[in-house]
């Protein structure tokens, strides 16, 4: 039997749950990142700092959404 969730009435399977917040969590990555990336594109004054910004940004944010998808669906 899978473990559950009781919400009074309501039972989620752990198996659903973990999927679900995993799509929250990617929903809320992305708005953050559309607003950093429009504020930083709308108001920094050197290109070549903001396409640092942009890089490290990347480099950090693929590994952590890979390992989050992993963790998600492979559970």
């Amino acid at each position: 039997m899978e473990p559950s969730l009781a919400l009074s009435s309501l039972s989620i399977p752990f198996g659903t749950l973990v999927p679900l917040s995993f799509y929250l969590i990617a929903t809320v990555y992305i708005i953050f990142t559309a607003i950093l990336y429009y504020h930083w594109s709308a108001y920094s004054s050197n290109t070549k700092v903001s396409a640092l910004t942009y890089t490290l940004y990347l480099a950090i944010t693929l590994p952590l959404m890979s390992v989050l998808f992993y963790t998600a669906f492979n559970i």
